[in-house]
C-alpha cells in the first residue's frame, strides 16, 4: 500500500500562476510593479493557504512599495477563483495562488470547465511543498493506520472522511485508500481545508487527510491523532509517525 500511495503524489504544492498570455503583453518593459498586485486565492479564509498567501503578500508589498491585495474567490474546488484569473487582464497584476487542485485534479473529473487549464495559465513560481497526514478524531478507537483499516473493515460505511472539496488531494487520498485496501468509507466534501479540519476535530467526520502544518496544533492538543503521513519519509513535525 505504501508504494502506491506515494506514487499518487499526495504532496500539496503551492504555486503562483498568471494568465497565460501575459508573456506577450510587454508589461515587463516598465518597472514592475507600477500598480497594486492582486492575489486570487481560490479557497476560504483562515485555511493554511490563506495564512501563507497573506504573509507572502505582506512581505512582497513591503519590498515593492506597492499594495499587494489578497482576494478569496471560493467555490467549485478552486475553479471559480482560477476562472477569475483566466479571464483577468493578462498584464501580470492578477495572480493565482493555489495548490494544484483547480489546475490538475478538478479538471480530471469535471464534465465541463469555463476555461482551458492547460493553456490559460503560466506558472511563475513554486512556493512550498508539504506532506499530508492521516488525521483521525480522538474518539476513533484506532492507534495506528492498521487498526483504523481493521475498524473500517469491521464497520463498512460507518467511518467518514472530510476533504477540501471534490477532487481535492484529501478526497483522492481517501478514495485511493478505499480502493487499495478494499474498505467502505463515506467522503464528506467541504468548502476548503479549514472547515474540513473543523469537521474532523469536532467529530462531525471520523478523519481527514490534511496538511501536517494545519493539523499539528490539533494533534498536539490531543483533539486529533496522526496515524500516518504521505511522502517517502517521516515528517520532522510528527516524529514517530510513519509514511503511509
Amino acid at each position: 500500500m505504501a508504494n502506491k500511495m506515494r506514487l499518487a503524489g499526495f504532496l500539496s504544492w503551492l504555486a503562483l500562476f498568471l494568465p497565460g498570455l501575459a508573456a506577450t503583453c510587454g508589461y515587463a518593459q516598465e518597472a514592475y510593479p507600477s500598480k497594486p498586485v492582486r492575489f486570487i486565492l481560490p479557497f476560504p479564509a483562515t485555511g493554511p493557504l490563506d495564512v501563507m498567501v497573506r504573509l507572502i503578500a505582506q512581505k512582497l508589498g513591503d519590498n515593492w512599495g506597492r499594495p499587494v491585495i489578497v482576494e478569496n474567490k471560493v467555490g467549485a474546488t478552486g475553479s471559480i477563483g482560477a476562472d477569475a484569473v483566466a479571464k483577468a487582464e493578462p498584464d501580470g497584476y492578477t495572480l493565482l495562488f493555489t495548490v494544484d487542485i483547480p489546475l490538475t485534479m478538478y479538471p480530471a473529473v469535471a464534465k465541463k470547465l469555463p476555461d482551458n487549464r492547460r493553456t490559460d495559465f503560466k506558472p511563475i513560481a513554486s512556493v512550498a511543498h508539504t506532506s499530508n497526514g492521516l488525521l483521525v478524531n480522538a474518539a476513533v478507537k484506532a492507534a495506528s493506520a492498521q487498526e483504523l483499516l481493521a475498524l473500517a473493515k469491521a464497520h463498512p460505511g460507518k467511518l467518514t472522511f472530510s476533504s477540501a472539496g471534490i477532487a481535492s488531494p484529501a478526497h483522492f487520498a481517501g478514495e485511493l485508500l478505499k480502493s487499495i485496501v478494499g474498505v467502505d468509507m463515506l467522503h464528506v466534501p467541504y468548502k476548503g481545508a479549514a472547515p474540513a479540519m473543523v469537521a474532523a476535530v469536532s467529530g462531525e467526520v471520523s478523519m481527514m487527510f490534511g496538511p501536517i502544518t494545519q493539523g499539528l496544533p490539533q494533534v498536539r492538543g490531543s483533539k486529533l491523532a496522526a496515524l500516518a503521513v504521505t511522502g517517502e519519509r517521516p515528517s520532522p513535525l510528527l516524529p514517530g509517525v510513519r509514511p503511509a
